[in-house]
């Protein structure tokens, strides 16, 4: 039996929703100025690391002088133009203070009244 670690274990309980994959560290990762100030894009190639980071090697949608391709891009590359009114940004699709869990989580909410008799 492999031991997961807690990256793994996230990302195997959150899969079945199909929401992407999900990112133990969601925040912008990596040495590229670029991505830590923009975070991931559209066209971004790279692996998800060890500890549930996406690190970018490149972007297909940027030129290979755009500082996002810093490590270089493959032999043969070429730039992927897409029309702005072919990406679609769908806002709130998980609201700020939405909360996305397992299959195996529940929210409850309870109400609870309380009265306490006035000390004198």
């Amino acid at each position: 039996m492999s031991c997961l670690n807690d990256a793994q274990v996230y990302a195997r309980q959150l899969l079945p929703k199909r929401h992407g994959y999900p990112l133990w560290v969601p925040e912008p990762y990596g040495n590229s100025v670029s991505y830590r100030t923009k975070g991931v894009r559209i066209g971004d190639v790279g692996y998800v690391t060890e500890d549930g980071a996406f690190e970018t090697l490149f972007n297909v949608r940027a030129s290979p002088s755009d500082p996002i391709n810093y490590r270089g891009v493959p032999e043969g590359f070429e730039q992927v133009r897409i029309p702005p009114e072919d990406i679609f940004h769908i806002s709130n699709f998980h609201p700020p203070e939405g909360i996305v869990t397992s299959a195996n989580m529940k929210k409850r909410a309870v109400n609870l009244e309380l009265s306490v008799p006035e000390i004198p």
